[in-house]
């Protein structure tokens, strides 16, 4: 059975600590088949084009063994 965990305010790179500290605690108890959905202030895609950062942060997120989600928040770059 799939796990759904819910955070949010992740806020880009500027909060990534938090996930890289969910991952480290509880990331050998979830598969891809898990669910992790950022609520709002996702932030790591901030530009039309990734910068060095967001490209390095969607990569390990990749690589994390849950998938991730996100809903925009209000701190999205929205033009």
């Amino acid at each position: 059975m799939s796990k759904v965990l819910v955070t949010g305010d992740t806020h880009g790179t500027i909060d990534i600590q938090k996930l890289v500290e969910f991952a480290d605690k509880f990331g050998n108890q979830l598969t891809k088949e898990d669910y992790l959905i950022i609520a709002g202030d996702f932030g790591v895609i901030w530009t039309d084009e990734p910068d060095e950062e967001e490209e390095l942060t969607l990569k390990w997120l990749d690589k994390c063994p849950w998938t991730t989600l996100f809903i925009d928040g209000n701190h999205e770059n929205h033009p």
